[in-house]
Protein backbone atom coordinates (compact mmCIF):
# COMPACT_ATOMS: atom_id res chain seq x y z
CA UNK A 1 0.00 0.00 0.00
CA UNK A 2 1.04 3.25 -1.09
CA UNK A 3 0.87 6.21 2.24
CA UNK A 4 -1.40 9.02 1.65
CA UNK A 5 0.59 11.82 1.32
CA UNK A 6 -1.14 14.94 3.16
CA UNK A 7 -1.53 18.26 1.00
CA UNK A 8 -0.29 21.29 2.74
CA UNK A 9 -3.59 22.98 2.35
CA UNK A 10 -4.94 20.18 4.48
CA UNK A 11 -2.82 21.31 7.53
CA UNK A 12 -3.61 24.94 6.76
CA UNK A 13 -7.83 23.90 6.51
CA UNK A 14 -6.90 22.10 10.27
CA UNK A 15 -5.17 25.30 11.49
CA UNK A 16 -7.54 27.15 10.43
CA UNK A 17 -9.86 25.84 11.72
CA UNK A 18 -8.78 25.49 14.97
CA UNK A 19 -7.57 29.29 15.06
CA UNK A 20 -10.64 30.45 14.39
CA UNK A 21 -12.56 27.76 17.08
CA UNK A 22 -9.95 28.97 19.44
CA UNK A 23 -10.43 33.03 18.70
CA UNK A 24 -13.94 32.29 18.48
CA UNK A 25 -13.89 30.92 22.10
CA UNK A 26 -11.42 33.68 23.10
CA UNK A 27 -13.41 36.39 22.23
CA UNK A 28 -16.80 34.94 23.75
CA UNK A 29 -14.75 34.77 27.08
CA UNK A 30 -13.44 37.97 26.81
CA UNK A 31 -16.75 39.57 25.66
CA UNK A 32 -18.49 37.71 29.42
CA UNK A 33 -15.42 39.26 31.63
CA UNK A 34 -15.81 42.76 29.44
CA UNK A 35 -19.46 42.44 30.50
CA UNK A 36 -19.40 41.49 34.01
CA UNK A 37 -16.18 44.01 34.76
CA UNK A 38 -19.14 46.55 33.25
CA UNK A 39 -21.82 45.55 35.52
CA UNK A 40 -19.30 46.10 38.07
CA UNK A 41 -18.38 48.93 37.46
CA UNK A 42 -21.94 50.52 36.90
CA UNK A 43 -22.69 49.02 39.82
CA UNK A 44 -19.90 50.37 41.23
CA UNK A 45 -20.80 53.49 40.55
CA UNK A 46 -24.67 53.84 41.03
CA UNK A 47 -23.43 52.45 44.45
CA UNK A 48 -21.55 55.93 44.99
CA UNK A 49 -23.91 57.83 43.50
CA UNK A 50 -26.63 56.69 46.35
CA UNK A 51 -24.16 57.21 48.69
CA UNK A 52 -23.16 60.61 47.60
CA UNK A 53 -26.33 61.50 47.87
CA UNK A 54 -26.59 59.80 51.03
CA UNK A 55 -23.77 61.76 52.50
CA UNK A 56 -25.16 65.08 51.57
CA UNK A 57 -28.85 63.91 53.16
CA UNK A 58 -27.03 63.08 55.85
CA UNK A 59 -24.68 65.97 56.31
CA UNK A 60 -28.02 68.18 55.71
CA UNK A 61 -29.87 66.84 58.45
CA UNK A 62 -27.55 67.03 61.31
CA UNK A 63 -27.26 71.31 60.23
CA UNK A 64 -30.80 71.12 59.87
CA UNK A 65 -31.27 69.37 63.49
CA UNK A 66 -28.40 71.77 65.10
CA UNK A 67 -31.25 74.61 64.38
CA UNK A 68 -33.93 72.45 65.53
CA UNK A 69 -31.85 71.57 68.55
CA UNK A 70 -31.00 74.97 69.63
CA UNK A 71 -34.66 76.55 69.28
CA UNK A 72 -35.61 73.96 71.75
CA UNK A 73 -32.87 74.84 74.00
CA UNK A 74 -34.12 78.37 73.50
CA UNK A 75 -37.75 77.04 74.56
CA UNK A 76 -36.28 75.73 77.51
CA UNK A 77 -34.44 78.50 78.84
CA UNK A 78 -37.39 80.65 78.15
CA UNK A 79 -40.05 78.44 80.50
CA UNK A 80 -36.82 78.78 83.46
CA UNK A 81 -36.80 82.51 83.00
CA UNK A 82 -40.84 82.28 83.30
CA UNK A 83 -41.75 79.44 85.79
CA UNK A 84 -40.91 81.02 89.13
CA UNK A 85 -43.04 84.39 88.16
CA UNK A 86 -46.29 82.18 89.73
CA UNK A 87 -47.79 83.12 86.33
CA UNK A 88 -50.15 80.59 85.97
CA UNK A 89 -51.46 81.44 82.42
CA UNK A 90 -49.83 79.34 79.80
CA UNK A 91 -46.79 78.03 81.60
CA UNK A 92 -45.66 74.99 80.06
CA UNK A 93 -42.41 73.61 78.25
CA UNK A 94 -41.90 74.47 74.86
CA UNK A 95 -41.17 71.11 72.57
CA UNK A 96 -40.52 71.69 69.54
CA UNK A 97 -42.62 69.06 67.23
CA UNK A 98 -40.64 69.78 63.98
CA UNK A 99 -37.29 67.66 65.59
CA UNK A 100 -37.14 64.04 63.94
CA UNK A 101 -33.91 62.08 65.10
CA UNK A 102 -35.86 59.31 62.99
CA UNK A 103 -34.48 61.41 59.63
CA UNK A 104 -31.31 60.01 60.64
CA UNK A 105 -31.73 57.09 63.17
CA UNK A 106 -34.02 55.64 60.31
CA UNK A 107 -31.20 55.35 57.21
CA UNK A 108 -29.87 52.14 56.17
CA UNK A 109 -26.91 52.47 58.86
CA UNK A 110 -25.20 49.96 56.58
CA UNK A 111 -25.00 52.83 54.12
CA UNK A 112 -24.21 54.98 57.14
CA UNK A 113 -21.32 53.05 58.12
CA UNK A 114 -20.09 53.19 54.82
CA UNK A 115 -20.24 56.78 54.61
CA UNK A 116 -18.79 57.84 57.72
CA UNK A 117 -16.07 54.59 58.40
CA UNK A 118 -15.73 52.65 54.93
CA UNK A 119 -14.91 55.30 52.23
CA UNK A 120 -13.01 58.21 54.15
CA UNK A 121 -9.61 58.02 55.18
CA UNK A 122 -8.01 57.54 58.37
CA UNK A 123 -6.95 55.59 60.97
CA UNK A 124 -10.28 52.80 60.98
CA UNK A 125 -10.51 52.52 65.25
CA UNK A 126 -11.09 56.30 64.76
CA UNK A 127 -13.14 56.03 62.38
CA UNK A 128 -15.35 53.71 64.13
CA UNK A 129 -15.14 55.22 67.60
CA UNK A 130 -16.73 58.88 65.34
CA UNK A 131 -19.21 56.54 64.49
CA UNK A 132 -20.26 54.93 67.41
CA UNK A 133 -20.23 58.41 69.50
CA UNK A 134 -22.22 59.93 66.55
CA UNK A 135 -24.95 57.33 66.82
CA UNK A 136 -24.77 57.14 71.13
CA UNK A 137 -25.28 61.57 70.91
CA UNK A 138 -28.39 60.78 68.51
CA UNK A 139 -29.99 58.18 70.97
CA UNK A 140 -29.18 60.20 74.07
CA UNK A 141 -30.84 63.60 72.20
CA UNK A 142 -33.75 61.45 71.14
CA UNK A 143 -34.26 60.18 75.00
CA UNK A 144 -33.54 63.47 76.15
CA UNK A 145 -36.37 65.08 73.97
CA UNK A 146 -38.90 62.35 75.27
CA UNK A 147 -38.08 63.21 79.07
CA UNK A 148 -38.93 66.96 78.78
CA UNK A 149 -42.27 66.18 76.73
CA UNK A 150 -43.02 63.61 79.35
CA UNK A 151 -41.74 66.12 81.72
CA UNK A 152 -44.03 68.61 80.67
CA UNK A 153 -47.32 66.64 80.61
CA UNK A 154 -46.59 65.46 84.43
CA UNK A 155 -46.16 69.39 85.14
CA UNK A 156 -49.28 70.66 83.75
CA UNK A 157 -51.09 67.90 85.43
CA UNK A 158 -49.71 68.88 88.78
CA UNK A 159 -49.76 72.39 88.04
CA UNK A 160 -53.66 72.82 87.02
CA UNK A 161 -54.54 70.04 89.92
CA UNK A 162 -52.67 72.96 92.22
CA UNK A 163 -54.28 75.83 90.11
CA UNK A 164 -58.36 74.82 90.55
CA UNK A 165 -57.35 73.79 94.33
CA UNK A 166 -55.83 77.26 94.84
CA UNK A 167 -58.77 78.91 92.90
CA UNK A 168 -61.42 76.64 95.28
CA UNK A 169 -59.89 77.93 98.31
CA UNK A 170 -59.87 81.57 97.10
CA UNK A 171 -63.72 81.04 95.92
CA UNK A 172 -64.51 80.12 99.63
CA UNK A 173 -62.89 82.91 101.12
CA UNK A 174 -64.77 85.29 99.22
CA UNK A 175 -68.02 83.19 99.93
CA UNK A 176 -67.01 83.49 104.01
CA UNK A 177 -66.47 87.27 103.27
CA UNK A 178 -69.27 87.76 101.81
CA UNK A 179 -71.48 85.83 104.70
CA UNK A 180 -69.73 88.00 107.11
CA UNK A 181 -70.59 91.30 105.53
CA UNK A 182 -74.26 89.98 105.37
CA UNK A 183 -74.15 89.08 108.83
CA UNK A 184 -73.20 92.32 109.77
CA UNK A 185 -75.61 94.23 108.03
CA UNK A 186 -78.25 92.32 109.73
CA UNK A 187 -77.03 92.91 112.84
CA UNK A 188 -76.14 96.64 111.77
CA UNK A 189 -72.59 96.96 112.77
CA UNK A 190 -70.45 99.69 111.93
CA UNK A 191 -67.28 99.68 113.44
CA UNK A 192 -65.19 96.56 112.17
CA UNK A 193 -61.41 96.20 112.04
CA UNK A 194 -61.58 92.87 110.46
CA UNK A 195 -64.18 93.31 108.15
CA UNK A 196 -62.75 96.58 107.10
CA UNK A 197 -59.11 94.27 106.49
CA UNK A 198 -61.22 91.77 104.51
CA UNK A 199 -63.04 94.66 102.27
CA UNK A 200 -59.72 96.13 101.41
CA UNK A 201 -58.05 92.87 100.60
CA UNK A 202 -60.81 90.96 99.24
CA UNK A 203 -62.46 93.47 97.40
CA UNK A 204 -60.50 96.96 96.62
CA UNK A 205 -57.04 95.18 96.12
CA UNK A 206 -58.48 91.88 94.93
CA UNK A 207 -60.20 93.93 92.32
CA UNK A 208 -57.51 96.03 91.47
CA UNK A 209 -55.41 92.87 91.02
CA UNK A 210 -58.23 91.62 88.26
CA UNK A 211 -57.94 94.47 86.05
CA UNK A 212 -53.97 94.20 85.75
CA UNK A 213 -54.30 90.62 84.98
CA UNK A 214 -52.52 89.84 88.17
CA UNK A 215 -54.76 87.81 89.63
CA UNK A 216 -53.40 85.06 87.80
CA UNK A 217 -50.31 85.27 89.45
CA UNK A 218 -50.09 83.43 92.56
CA UNK A 219 -47.79 84.84 94.71
CA UNK A 220 -48.53 88.80 94.47
CA UNK A 221 -51.89 86.86 95.56
CA UNK A 222 -50.68 85.30 98.34
CA UNK A 223 -48.29 88.08 99.65
CA UNK A 224 -50.78 90.54 99.15
CA UNK A 225 -54.21 89.40 99.97
CA UNK A 226 -54.04 86.19 101.66
CA UNK A 227 -50.73 86.53 104.00
CA UNK A 228 -51.83 90.20 105.53
CA UNK A 229 -55.06 88.09 106.43
CA UNK A 230 -53.78 85.34 108.30
CA UNK A 231 -50.70 87.74 110.01
CA UNK A 232 -53.90 90.06 111.40
CA UNK A 233 -55.39 86.96 113.06
CA UNK A 234 -52.37 85.14 114.26
CA UNK A 235 -51.60 88.50 115.88
CA UNK A 236 -55.13 88.82 117.67
CA UNK A 237 -54.11 86.18 120.26
CA UNK A 238 -56.63 87.52 122.89
CA UNK A 239 -59.67 87.92 120.51
CA UNK A 240 -62.58 85.49 120.77
CA UNK A 241 -64.08 86.48 117.52
CA UNK A 242 -65.55 82.66 116.38
CA UNK A 243 -65.27 84.34 112.64
CA UNK A 244 -61.47 83.36 112.51
CA UNK A 245 -62.38 80.14 112.65
CA UNK A 246 -64.08 79.67 109.88
CA UNK A 247 -62.23 81.95 107.92
CA UNK A 248 -58.81 79.97 108.13
CA UNK A 249 -59.96 77.12 106.71
CA UNK A 250 -59.65 78.83 103.19
CA UNK A 251 -56.42 80.69 104.02
CA UNK A 252 -54.52 77.53 105.23
CA UNK A 253 -56.31 76.08 101.92
CA UNK A 254 -54.62 78.98 100.08
CA UNK A 255 -50.88 79.16 102.20
CA UNK A 256 -50.75 74.96 101.33
CA UNK A 257 -51.51 75.53 97.69
CA UNK A 258 -48.94 78.29 97.14
CA UNK A 259 -46.40 76.58 99.11
CA UNK A 260 -47.11 73.36 96.71
CA UNK A 261 -47.19 75.42 94.03
CA UNK A 262 -43.32 76.59 94.77
CA UNK A 263 -42.21 73.13 95.14
CA UNK A 264 -43.65 71.85 91.99
CA UNK A 265 -42.18 74.94 89.81
CA UNK A 266 -39.05 74.31 92.28
CA UNK A 267 -38.96 70.70 90.69
CA UNK A 268 -40.07 71.31 87.42
CA UNK A 269 -36.85 73.88 87.26
CA UNK A 270 -34.36 71.75 88.69
CA UNK A 271 -35.33 68.90 86.20
CA UNK A 272 -35.58 71.14 82.84
CA UNK A 273 -32.11 72.58 83.92
CA UNK A 274 -30.67 69.05 84.26
CA UNK A 275 -32.44 68.31 80.66
CA UNK A 276 -31.32 71.48 79.40
CA UNK A 277 -27.95 70.76 80.14
CA UNK A 278 -27.46 67.60 79.13
CA UNK A 279 -29.15 68.67 75.68
CA UNK A 280 -26.66 70.95 74.75
CA UNK A 281 -23.86 68.57 75.95
CA UNK A 282 -25.43 65.78 73.08
CA UNK A 283 -25.86 68.24 70.80
CA UNK A 284 -22.17 69.59 71.42
CA UNK A 285 -21.03 66.21 71.27
CA UNK A 286 -22.73 65.20 67.90
CA UNK A 287 -21.48 68.76 66.32
CA UNK A 288 -18.11 67.62 67.22
CA UNK A 289 -17.96 64.03 65.67
CA UNK A 290 -20.25 65.28 62.90
CA UNK A 291 -17.13 68.05 61.75
CA UNK A 292 -14.79 65.14 62.25
CA UNK A 293 -16.16 63.02 59.72
CA UNK A 294 -17.25 65.83 57.25
CA UNK A 295 -13.57 66.64 56.84
CA UNK A 296 -12.22 63.34 56.52
CA UNK A 297 -10.88 62.86 52.76
CA UNK A 298 -13.72 60.18 50.89
CA UNK A 299 -11.90 57.13 49.65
Amino acid sequence: MHAVSESPDFWTKIIGTLLGSFLSGAFAILIFILGGWRDKWRKRKEEKRKLDELEIYFFYSIDYLKARLNKQLELMSDFLGKVHNYENRNLFVGVDKSINIGDLSNMDWADTYKIIVSRKNGIPKEKVHEYKELNASLRYIDDILITVSQLNKDFRIALNDNIEAWNRNIKELNEVHRSYVQLAREQRITQDSFLDLLHQKLVVEQSELSKTGQNQNTEIVYKSLIEPIIKYISEDKSSADTRYFEIFTPLMGCRMEFIKSKEIRNEISAQIKSSFDRLKSALDMLLEYAELIKKRETI
